[in-house]
């Protein structure tokens, strides 16, 4: 390890005096020595990071009184992330919404890993939303694209599931009307499979329903082909 000396030296010689004052008086139990006087650029920086400090130090507070508040109301919380304390239910919500396993439904190692996982992510949301990047007009393309790409997942899903919501009656009049094509196999899995078929008719309605009422079709003009679906 490097001598005392050797670390003031590369400070220069005031820097190097400043900190021999200080320590020295803080050996003796005296109160606070008068300090050097400032440059316009050391001040600035001085006051730089007393300000940073100032700001972290009440950063801490205003984290620690929102859990405290938190907690008395009732609720847990998970982390604090910019002063603001994360309640254990909305950590859960926002990791439902991420499509991020349930914490009770790992163990306590995966759990922790996950929580640091995304406090990360909390972060540097928190450090671009600072930054004003929600603003970049790079940003807001590709965000709305994005969010059509999830509408889109979201209707579609609704499709699926309205296209899957098949009666069981309409199952058994298939049965019987084919009779033949599934004797040889057991009666659930020739529901299965019925199931299956209608399932797809049901979906393709649907979507032809759908090109009909938005005229929807390809331009062959453009394509160099006849017009297409």
């Amino acid at each position: 390890m490097a001598s005392s000396g050797t670390r003031w030296g590369r400070l220069g010689p005031a820097a190097a005096a400043a900190v021999a004052l200080l320590l020295a008086v803080a050996a003796a139990g005296q109160g606070r020595a008068p300090m050097p006087p400032r440059t316009n650029a050391a001040a600035g920086a001085a006051g730089s990071r007393e300000s940073r400090a100032r700001g972290a130090a009440s950063a801490n507070q205003t984290g620690a009184a929102a859990a405290t508040a938190a907690t008395r109301s009732g609720g847990q919380v998970a982390m604090v992330i910019a002063g603001r304390a994360l309640s254990a239910a909305e950590y859960r919500r926002k990791l439902a919404a991420l499509d991020a396993p349930a914490p009770e439904s790992l163990p306590p190692a995966l759990r922790r890993q996950e929580a640091r996982s995304f406090l990360r992510f909390a972060m540097l949301l928190a450090a671009a939303r600072r930054a004003g990047l929600q603003h970049n007009a790079a940003f807001q393309q590709r965000w709305r694209a994005l969010g059509e790409k999830l509408l889109v997942q979201t209707f579609l899903a609704r499709l699926q599931a309205r296209a899957a919501d098949i009666p069981p009656a309409m199952v058994t009049a298939y049965y019987r009307r084919h009779r033949s094509q599934y004797a040889s196999l057991a009666p659930q899995e020739a529901r299965s499979r019925i199931r299956g078929v209608l399932f797809h008719r049901r979906y393709r309605a649907a979507m032809e329903a759908l090109r009909r009422a938005f005229r929807a079709r390809l331009n062959g003009a453009y394509f160099g082909a006849p017009a297409q679906r």
